[in-house]
């Protein structure tokens, strides 16, 4: 009789057992099905990143663009300024040359 009990005995302990290693492989699913879910959102959160991050580099070569288009134009401008401060100092010294002229022809009037 005491080898029905001991077997008995014996089962009871491995369907414990059991049942803890069931337990332990229900909480794993659990954390599993809540890693892969967080490892879905975090891909998704990646591949917006992604696209914004190609959306700023799209943006930073227009900026690139416009800036080397700006500093033409400036470029420009400062030449076309350089050519009319020549142009005003000529006329300027056009104009010196008339007045002197001018007083000279009233000099020559007057004698």
């Amino acid at each position: 009789g005491g080898n029905v009990v001991e077997t008995v005995a014996s089962i009871c302990e491995r369907l414990s057992s059991v049942e803890e290693e069931c337990n332990a492989l229900a909480q794993s699913e659990k954390k599993a099905v809540q890693y892969l879910a967080e490892l879905d959102s975090l891909r998704v959160r990646f591949d917006e990143l992604e696209s914004e991050l190609q959306g700023c580099l799209g943006e930073k070569e227009k900026l690139i663009s416009k800036l080397e288009e700006s500093e033409d134009s400036l470029n420009k401008c400062q030449g076309k300024i350089a050519e009319l401060v020549k142009d005003r100092n000529s006329l300027q010294g056009l104009a010196e040359n008339a007045k002197h002229s001018v007083s000279e022809l009233q000099s020559e009037k007057r004698r």
